[in-house]
């Protein structure tokens, strides 16, 4: 039986077979028609002929690049990403992808409906497509505006928002019931019922900062490195991102048993 979770990866391998290569993939190959027929379906309403020159320009820019990379052995490659303005390059890439995971972003995604299940609520999985919802709504604030602002001052703007949205929730679960085994304890006496609506709050005012800021500006890492290191660059970023990922996953409910949902939020 295939779950739910499942079905939207199953739509998108299947949908792969229609995905194009990109025009730099085709222009390195040689295949300057396809990598203008991707540029006519980038650009709808340009012509032809610009299309053209965007791809011939390509062309020759790879080639160019390939020149240079041409006698580059595999060793001298990665000495190149670790020297200079490439080695910043690829400490603040991966030092963005690392922020952005170990922030416990993917915990709320990943527990949302058991936490919320904890602290009482009978619909946690509705209360957990709210959160998700606003992660959406602030991701797409940030595709529109990210640009006026500045990545960097985005980033300033919603760490330190996340920092304490973050702070707030470990103070609220702080004063909601636990079992002896660290988790939640769903009897939540009338007078503190309204720390539970305060958690949601600031889960939710951390989601938007995330979405807005942390959530985005890493994924636009490609901007950082030359086009020499860019593969090599943007691949261990992404890389030290999946792994923060899994060692959060795979350490937040032994956390909480540890030091409570307050100390792991805190």
């Amino acid at each position: 039986v295939v779950s739910g979770g499942a079905i939207p990866a199953i739509v998108s391998l299947i949908s792969m077979a229609w995905l194009p290569e990109s025009p730099r993939f085709d222009s390195r190959r040689g295949r300057t028609d396809r990598a203008v027929r991707t540029f006519q379906r980038i650009y709808p309403h340009a012509t032809e002929e610009y299309c053209r020159l965007r791809a011939n320009e390509l062309a020759e820019s790879l080639q160019r690049t390939q020149h240079r990379l041409g006698g580059h052995s595999l060793r001298s490659r990665v000495r190149l990403l670790l020297t200079g303005p490439n080695a910043r390059a690829l400490a603040i890439a991966c030092g963005l992808q690392a922020l952005q995971q170990l922030s416990g972003f993917n915990t709320l995604m990943y527990y949302s409906g058991s936490i919320f299940q904890a602290i009482g609520f009978a619909k946690p999985v509705a209360v957990s497509l709210i959160v998700s919802a606003g992660n959406f709504v602030a991701t797409l604030a940030a595709l529109k505006f990210i640009d006026m602002i500045g990545r960097r001052r985005v980033l300033l703007y919603s760490v330190p928002v996340m920092t304490g949205a973050l702070v707030f929730a470990a103070i609220c679960f702080g004063f909601l019931p636990v079992k002896e085994d660290g988790a939640l304890s769903m009897h939540i006496p009338p007078g503190r019922k309204v720390w539970t609506y305060l958690v949601i709050v600031a889960i939710l005012v951390f989601v938007l900062a995330y979405g807005f800021g942390i959530g985005n500006v890493p994924w636009q890492q490609g901007e950082l490195f030359a086009i020499e290191t860019r593969a090599m660059g943007t691949s261990i970023a992404t890389a030290v991102n999946w792994s923060c990922n899994l060692i959060i996953g795979a350490t937040y409910l032994s956390l909480v048993r540890a030091a409570t949902s307050s100390g792991a939020f805190g």
